[in-house]
């Protein structure tokens, strides 16, 4: 029986329960959620489960993928200098350093390594706390709902160094 136990929690999946108010609003404390073996690879948006260093396993959302540079710049989020929208977030979310001091930070992730934030970003021990995560902490993958909207990239650009507007992207 126990044999059996280990063996579908690792190829079945596992339910688990959201302990914290990181991924408010979309899993409160005290959800139960479907925690399934990753079998494709990882995307953005997708809600995992990983090993953060801590007693036990965190509920984050991977943000950027090996080989990008994040910047987290006056509340919002660029991927290679592209402003990332999150439409999952609350309204007027503002993603903040670690350092609230800071206005920006960056991150340039190396091959198999992860950017992960939680979605409440003011109560969330993240990637900003922690750093890039190895794909290897990455245990699982929480299934998203049918009606899932994605992040997708804005329309604007960071500026260019020195400068402090954030421009239109040019598509030419």
């Amino acid at each position: 029986g126990f044999l059996g136990v280990i063996a579908s929690r690792m190829f079945i999946g596992s339910v688990a329960v959201v302990e914290g108010k990181s991924m408010m609003p979309a899993y409160p404390p005290g959800t139960h959620i479907y925690a399934a073996p990753i079998s494709t690879s990882l995307e953005r948006g997708d809600v995992v489960v990983l090993d953060d260093g801590g007693d036990e396993y965190a509920v984050k959302r991977i943000i950027g993928l090996p080989g990008e540079a994040v910047q987290l710049w006056r509340g919002c989020v660029f991927i290679n200098r592209r402003l990332l929208v999150e439409p999952y977030l609350p309204p007027h979310t503002y993603t903040f350093p670690v350092e609230r001091d800071r206005r920006a930070a960056t991150f340039i992730l190396n091959e198999n390594e992860y950017l992960v934030l939680g979605d409440n970003r003011i109560y969330s021990a993240d990637s900003r706390c922690y750093g890039p995560v190895q794909r290897k902490r990455i245990k699982k993958r929480v299934p998203l709902p049918d009606d899932f909207v994605c992040a997708y990239f804005g329309a604007y650009t960071l500026p260019d160094p020195g400068k402090t507007v954030i421009r239109p992207l040019n598509e030419n």
